[in-house]
């Protein structure tokens, strides 16, 4: 419950076994309360970032409903009505995370700011995080190695430019300490004959 004298409230999320860094972040918040221009809302990192969601908006409309806040909407919150239902760029960039490492404990804090009203409930939050992919660059003889994994399941593909892949994309679950071989993987260029790895593959455009 969030109260109406002033105090702060937070919510947690703790999240774990997620591989890399942060890329971009997206954060839904659904919050029932009347006269939402009341309340403030930041997020905290693991890392203890904090960045502020929202800031007062909506006038003496009720409610955050299925609030997405992603940098890369075409809608500021401040340009925004109450529900605020749909996509709309935080106060803070959310960019102020890219790079941090995600796992931990994320906090979400909320602030009524005017007394005597009435109270809200925040009904429910949660993170999206994306990070970027892990890439490597074969050797002469076409063989790869991707080192520094931790335990988790991976599609690997080839991309490049000018060139195509010409087998199914793999996928791999990696349990922790373990080392997985013998992915094969076939390219070609574009309108070249197939080039593999395996020679018991061989094709032909």
């Amino acid at each position: 419950v969030v109260t109406d004298d002033g105090s702060i409230v937070t919510s947690t999320i703790t999240v774990s076994n997620f591989t890399g860094t942060i890329a971009d972040l997206e954060v839904e918040v659904n919050l029932t309360h009347t006269w939402i221009d009341d309340m403030v809302i930041q997020l905290k990192s693991p890392s203890g970032t904090t960045i502020t969601l929202f800031n007062r908006r909506g006038g003496n409309g009720d409610n955050l409903v299925g609030t997405i806040f992603d940098d890369e909407a075409s809608t500021a919150i401040s340009s925004g009505s109450a529900p605020f239902a749909g996509r709309f760029r935080p106060e803070s960039a959310l960019s102020a995370f890219d790079g941090q490492n995600p796992n931990g404990v994320w906090t979400l804090i909320l602030q009524d700011m005017y007394a005597f009203d009435a109270e809200g409930t925040l009904t429910g939050w949660n993170l999206r995080i994306n990070n970027p992919e892990a890439s490597t660059t074969t050797d002469a003889g076409g063989n790869f190695v991707f080192s520094g994994l931790t335990a988790g399941t991976y599609r690997i593909g080839t991309f490049a430019d000018g060139w195509r892949q010409t087998t199914a994309t793999q996928v791999r679950s990696l349990t922790s300490g373990q080392n997985v071989t013998g992915v094969t993987l076939g390219a070609a260029q574009y309108g070249k004959a197939i080039r593999t790895a395996d020679p018991t593959m061989p094709g032909k455009q």
